[in-house]
């Protein structure tokens, strides 16, 4: 389940919010990235919802266009795909993206049999299903205590997994290279009590499994054509639609998309676009890295591990982005590679930004994951 991304839509999250707490419906985001619920929310399993799509009598499907990618397994080194679903299991959705299928094929993904297709905007569709739904409950008690426990299920399905994403943080807080885990520990107790917005997130959900939310809004989500050299692009254009609020716009960057277009940097000093970027430099292309060892395991190459970072590693030389926004006259601070430096040079780039109104970039050297 998704939410529409309207001009009005974040507010219109509640609805969803709303709709899934009368049902005890468990949640999840098409991407992993996107924020439709709070990921700290009890009925939010976006991170860990295999084991929910593998049950499922139902799946709603709201605002989606790639349903694919969520209830199909893809194999990266075959690239054969099995679904999660029963076959028993009934799919409905409610979107507009029906309206981008042009032929028997999508642009993106693959098309999966809807056994009830509707076409709405679903900030008006929702809330009237919802009404619907309270209606046909009433004062049922049978009804509403099968809600109630399968909400406790559902959260306590989500409360599992927020732990064992915190154990495995914690394990990983004093690692050399630093974790990301770490990372977005540091980062969220130097920004906690700020008004921020997370305008990109290429840490792979890192900051979903570990912050408490308290509102969708506090992330832009992820690409929608999922091209190299986005992330800064886009994380600019939020910046600049919020430059003059009280936002903290803060830029989880990967290294190798960042590479794809540097020189972003002087559009976000001539415009003076105060964008907080912390480059999760891993010094690879690491997903076609770990696709190439992937690739390589299947056709029995030898050496996988070892030949996998050929055309993929960003060292000798090592990039030095910290040097590299100086250049083009954004404060940079790094590479950050001993985890005790972190929290304060992340301080000092917040600082930065909030007193200049100017755009900063910390250069973090991390784990590829």
């Amino acid at each position: 389940m998704s939410c529409a991304r309207r001009p009005n839509g974040w507010s219109r999250r509640k609805h969803l919010i709303e709709f899934a707490e009368l049902l005890s419906i468990p949640v999840t985001d098409l991407q992993k990235n996107c924020v439709s619920i709070p990921p700290n929310h009890p009925l939010s399993v976006t991170l860990d919802d295999k084991k929910m799509l593998e049950q499922a009598d139902v799946i709603l499907a709201l605002d989606t266009v790639d349903l694919s990618s969520i209830l199909r397994v893809w194999s990266s080194a075959t690239g054969q795909t099995h679904s999660l679903l029963s076959p028993k299991t009934r799919i409905v959705q409610i979107s507009q993206g029906q309206l981008f299928v042009g032929g028997l094929s999508c642009d993106s993904g693959g098309v999966e049999a809807i056994d009830i297709d509707i076409v709405a905007d679903t900030s008006l569709a929702l809330p009237q299903l919802a009404q619907m739904c309270r209606d046909l409950i009433g004062q049922d008690a049978a009804k509403l205590e099968r809600y109630r426990h399968r909400f406790g299920i559902v959260r306590e399905t989500h409360d599992r997994a927020r732990s064992h994403h915190r154990e495995q943080a914690d394990k990983k807080r004093n690692d050399i290279p630093i974790s990301q885990s770490r990372l977005v520990d540091d980062l969220m107790a130097v920004i906690k009590n700020e008004n921020w917005v997370l305008v990109g997130n290429r840490s792979h959900g890192t900051p979903q499994k570990l912050w408490d939310w308290t509102d969708a809004s506090q992330s832009l989500g992820w690409s929608g054509g999922g091209g190299m050299g986005y992330a800064l692009s886009g994380a600019l254009g939020a910046t600049l639609a919020y430059k003059g609020t009280d936002k903290l716009c803060v830029n989880l960057q990967s290294d190798g998309d960042f590479l794809m277009t540097p020189s972003a940097l002087w559009t976000a000093v001539h415009y003076r676009i105060p964008l907080l970027t912390i480059m999760l430099n891993n010094r690879t292309f690491y997903s076609s890295e770990y696709k190439s060892e992937e690739l390589a395991k299947v056709r029995g190459r030898p050496g996988p591990a070892q030949n996998k970072g050929i055309g993929h590693r960003l060292d000798y030389p090592s990039v030095n982005y910290a040097k590299l926004a100086q250049s083009y006259d954004v404060y940079g601070e790094g590479p950050i590679e001993n985890p005790e430096n972190l929290r304060p040079a992340l301080e000092r780039a917040v600082k930065m930004v909030k007193e200049s109104k100017a755009p900063a970039l910390v250069d973090v050297i991390v784990q590829p994951r």
